[in-house]
């Protein structure tokens, strides 16, 4: 599985949640790809997997390190292993795009849409490289 193996608990709206970050550090085909793992203590049998293709992995928890971006008229540097990065993926995938009550199974989501329908501007990894998709 790569790096982030471990699973950390978060408190996001009042509600546990188990969450892993994961990226594969030997993976250069599939580069940059990394991903969430989310599980409610509220219904274990569900588990979500937000996916990230265009945002730098790390697990570095360093305040100016991961991806450069935009939030509003800020600049900011979104790195998915920090904890508040995860608090905002779990509270908008949790209250918007799953049942946590009826769901269960492993659900796949787009991590970047997620981040963009918050408010997030970054560039895709193609255009930040400068290398054609």
């Amino acid at each position: 599985m790569g790096k982030g193996t471990a699973f950390r608990k978060i408190v996001v709206l009042g509600k546990q949640y188990k969450w892993r970050y994961c990226y594969d550090d030997l993976e250069f085909v599939k580069y940059p790809f990394s991903y969430y793992l989310f599980v409610p203590d509220e219904n274990k049998k569900l588990m979500v997997k937000v996916i990230f293709r265009e945002l730098e992995p790390s697990m570095l928890i360093e305040k100016d390190y991961g991806t450069q971006a935009k939030y509003g008229d800020r600049e900011v540097w979104i790195n998915l292993n920090r904890p508040r990065y995860a608090a905002l993926v779990i509270a908008e995938v949790f209250e918007r795009m799953v049942d946590i009550k009826n769901d269960f199974g492993t659900k796949e989501l787009n991590g970047e849409n997620i981040l963009r329908s918050l408010g997030y501007e970054f560039q895709n990894f193609s255009d930040r490289i400068g290398r054609k998709a």
